[in-house]
C-alpha cells in the first residue's frame, strides 16, 4: 500500500562512549539533528562500535507505520519499585518517493531519585 499504511522497522543501538569521544565520534551533530545519509550513518555506527571505550547496550526493534509515533524502552525495576532506563519515541516518515525516511525522536532517560554513593 502506499501513504501512511507502510510498515518501517526501526533498530535502536544504545551505546555508551566516554565524554571524551564526543567530539571525535560526531555525536553533537546527532545530538543537533543533523541529516545523515545511509552510508554516512553506517560510517558513524562503525567508527562508533570500532572505538575503545564504547560498548553497545542493547539493539532493541520495533515495528511501525510511517507517520506513526512508537517508543522504544529499555528498563529495569529498581528495589525501592521506581522504573529506570532509557526512552526513545520515534516517528519514522517515508518521503514521496519512498526512497528515504525521515526519524523523528525524542530520548529520555529515568534514574533513580537517589542514586546509590
Amino acid at each position: 500500500g502506499g501513504g501512511s499504511s507502510d510498515s518501517i522497522l526501526v533498530t535502536a543501538r544504545l551505546m555508551e562512549f566516554p565524554n571524551s569521544l564526543r567530539e571525535q565520534l560526531g555525536v553533537q551533530q546527532i545530538q543537533n539533528g543533523a541529516a545523515f545519509t545511509p552510508d554516512q550513518f553506517r560510517a558513524f555506527l562503525q567508527r562508533a562500535e570500532q572505538s575503545d571505550g564504547v560498548e553497545v547496550l542493547s539493539l532493541p526493534r520495533i515495528i511501525t507505520l510511517s507517520g506513526r509515533e512508537a517508543q522504544v524502552a529499555i528498563s529495569s525495576r529498581q528495589p525501592d519499585g521506581t522504573v529506570t532506563g532509557p526512552i526513545i519515541n520515534v516517528t519514522p516518515t517515508l518521503d514521496a518517493t519512498r526512497t528515504a525516511v525521515r526519524v523523528d525522536y525524542k530520548f529520555e532517560f529515568s534514574r533513580p531519585a537517589n542514586p546509590a554513593p
